[in-house]
């Protein structure tokens, strides 16, 4: 979070930095404002004033823009996106895939899976991936069956050409809850 800690900072830095030149500006024309006497001359400074306050207003506003953009950007890296979610539902047949299609990353490389199930029975959990038309079987839990009715979370990482499903190594039971967020690093 530190690098991103930083860039806000720099625009901040920024920002600062032409406010005060804004004001140096400023107090420019108010020196100048006070030795003129003609009332068109005091009117077109007043004008050319004008126009650069606005354009300092909107050079500021993209700023702030710019700063609130890297702001949501990070926030969508930290904050994870729900991706599946299943509850109270019988499992598929064994070695079938428990989603209906299979997951594709939908954050900048890498992000990982967040992956919290439960099922009534005991079986191996395996994730399937896919990329490049190669398919790959990975046992979570070290290939150790999980135990009937208990909760495991498990955190897998993916890039941009993955696509993931999974399988669980036997059916007749339940799937009590079954939940994939997708979060960013």
């Amino acid at each position: 979070m530190q690098q991103h800690k930083g860039t806000i900072l720099n625009m901040e830095e920024v920002s600062k930095e032409y406010s005060s030149i804004i004001k140096n500006k400023l107090s420019v024309v108010e020196k100048l404002s006070d030795t003129i006497t003609s009332a068109d001359d005091r009117l077109d400074i007043t004008n050319k004033l004008l126009i650069l306050i606005n354009n300092s207003l909107l050079v500021l506003n993209d700023l702030n823009a710019e700063i609130y953009d890297k702001l949501n950007k990070i926030s969508l890296l930290y904050t994870p996106l729900n991706r599946y979610d299943i509850f109270n539902v019988p499992l598929p047949s064994a070695e079938s895939g428990l989603m209906y299609g299979s997951l594709i990353p939908t954050l900048d490389d890498p992000s990982y899976l967040r992956i919290y199930i439960c099922v009534s029975v005991a079986g191996v959990l395996r994730v399937v991936r896919t990329r490049y038309k190669t398919t790959i079987t990975e046992d979570l839990n070290s290939g150790t069956v999980l135990t009937a009715g208990s909760a495991y979370t498990f955190t897998i990482s993916w890039r941009k050409d993955d696509s993931i499903n999974l399988r669980y190594s036997v059916s007749g039971g339940t799937i009590y809850r079954l939940l994939i967020d997708e979060a960013g690093v």
